[in-house]
């Protein structure tokens, strides 16, 4: 009787409850924010300060709490009662004037697009607005890297998409057939992640194109195109996601300077341009320069053949050609001539001599069973370790046998005279 009357006085209460949540749910509309405290924000280097409020502006934080003290290491503003420091005072201001700036250029980037491909009367292509000049632009970024080191981003973000959509529908890039491209949207893209290619890219009607920014260097396990290969390959993964639905385009990669040394910058290079023109994906390497490379990425066009503007040469020479999955013609004509068809990957030449290993080696490229050594399986167009239980594993017994038959006698290196780089048209 009493478990009876227990469970029966439930049905009043949970009701009662029903309106008392329905009664505390918001619904007026006024807004409110979020915000965040950063006591030591005018303390740092400006041109640090300045990179840590566009952190903390693309983070939506609609306001910072400053503190007008001093603290351990820093004097306070008013050092002695009634006596104020300027300076320190000034340094407030800075910062106060740098957070307005900032995020006053984020607010207005709209404004600031619209003159740019609207507004602007082009001198050189009989007053055209820039949105309409499909003959000598391809595509505009959103920004360049608006999340940069932000990663993931905030779910449900709408400012990419937003802006897409100005780009493409308000000022007219989509009917003059100009893409809009995401940018970079976080920065340098890693393997497993998605820093360039968040669901808000995907699901933006208003981007055409998914812009990867990727830094990549030559490893123990791998070459420096090794990353790409498996980045783009083909199937159920990124790849498999745009085709039918975005372009892809590789906009920022470059050579990295490792604990190899600059011989290998030549054959990082093509590395990188020889995966992606492999897999179909078009690229634009970052970048150029006139001055000395150093032991920077950049590559000076000025410079003859046997530098590393020559390895950009050759991959260049062989992406103007190559084939992809993806149809660029609405942004950029197919080239007179034709199409390569490329049956055989081409080998890199540029490896150095003094290399531990110059073919077919453990992350290497490959298009075939022979395109590695004999104790590595080519898969996936890399070449791998195969696993203890993979079928047609190596004999350790004739591994010896069969390694001296790719090593004819060059001092340990795998020689790669045995292969035929494929003839490919130059210009």
């Amino acid at each position: 009787m009493y478990l009876t009357k227990f469970i029966g006085s439930l049905v009043p209460i949970a009701a009662l409850m029903n309106v008392a949540l329905a009664d505390l749910r918001v619904t007026a509309d006024n807004h409110s924010f979020g915000g965040v405290n950063f006591p030591q924000l005018q303390f740092l280097e400006p041109t640090y300060r300045e990179e840590v409020i566009r952190a903390i502006v693309k983070t939506n934080a609609r306001v910072i709490r400053l503190f007008i003290r001093g603290d351990e290491h820093h004097a306070d503003p008013e050092p002695e009662v009634g006596e104020f420091d300027r300076a320190l005072l000034n340094q407030f201001d800075d910062t106060l004037a740098a957070i307005h700036r900032i995020s006053y250029d984020r607010t207005y980037y709209k404004t600031r697009l619209e003159v740019f491909f609207r507004h602007y009367a082009s001198k050189n292509f009989g007053g055209r607005p820039w949105s309409e000049l499909s003959e000598v632009i391809l595509g505009v970024d959103v920004q360049n890297e608006p999340w940069s080191g932000i990663w993931p981003i905030p779910a449900g973000e709408s400012w990419l998409c937003v802006i897409a959509t100005h780009l493409r529908d308000g000022l007219g890039l989509g009917e003059n057939n100009i893409a809009v491209i995401t940018g970079g949207i976080s920065g340098p893209q890693t393997v497993d992640g998605i820093q360039n290619f968040p669901d808000s890219a995907w699901n933006c009607p208003a981007v055409d194109v998914i812009g990867i920014h990727g830094y990549f260097g030559q490893g123990e396990e791998g070459t420096a195109g090794t990353p790409w290969a498996k980045l783009f390959l083909p199937g159920d993964t990124l790849t498999g996601r745009a085709i039918d639905n975005k372009l892809l385009l590789v906009e920022e990669w470059s050579y990295q300077n490792t604990n190899l040394g600059l011989n290998y910058k030549k054959q990082a290079i093509f590395d990188q341009g020889n995966a992606l023109n492999y897999r179909g994906i078009p690229w634009i390497y970052s970048h150029l320069t006139f001055k000395d490379e150093g032991t920077t990425p950049k590559v000076s066009i000025l410079r003859d053949s046997n530098s590393a503007i020559g390895a950009l040469s050759d991959v260049l020479s062989r992406a103007f050609r190559s084939r992809s999955n993806f149809n660029w013609s609405k942004y950029l004509a197919a080239p007179s001539g034709g199409l390569s068809n490329l049956t055989t990957l081409p080998l890199n030449t540029y490896i150095p001599e003094q290399s531990s290993c110059t073919f077919g080696c453990e992350g290497h490229l490959c298009d075939a069973a022979d395109g590695c050594r004999p104790d590595f399986l080519c898969k996936n167009s890399i070449c791998q370790r195969p696993s203890e239980s993979q079928p047609g594993k190596l004999d350790p017994a004739n591994h010896a046998k069969n390694e001296q038959q790719y090593n004819p006698g060059i001092g340990g290196k795998i020689a790669h005279t045995t292969r035929t780089i494929p003839f490919v048209e130059t210009l």
